[in-house]
């Protein structure tokens, strides 16, 4: 499993991650942004530019 090496990895690298690791998340089910503002501790997200 390679490790996403951009210093700010777009949502869909995220996801794509997401969905290796687990095959069972489903970012629809989830609400993505939604999902990543509750793991405030671990992610930082930023509007598009």
């Amino acid at each position: 499993m390679e490790q996403i090496t951009a210093a700010i990895p777009t949502a869909s690298q995220v996801k794509s991650k997401m969905a290796a690791l687990d095959p069972a998340f489903d970012p629809l089910s989830y609400g993505f942004r939604d999902f990543l503002a509750q793991l405030g501790h671990r992610v930082r997200t930023r509007p598009r530019p």
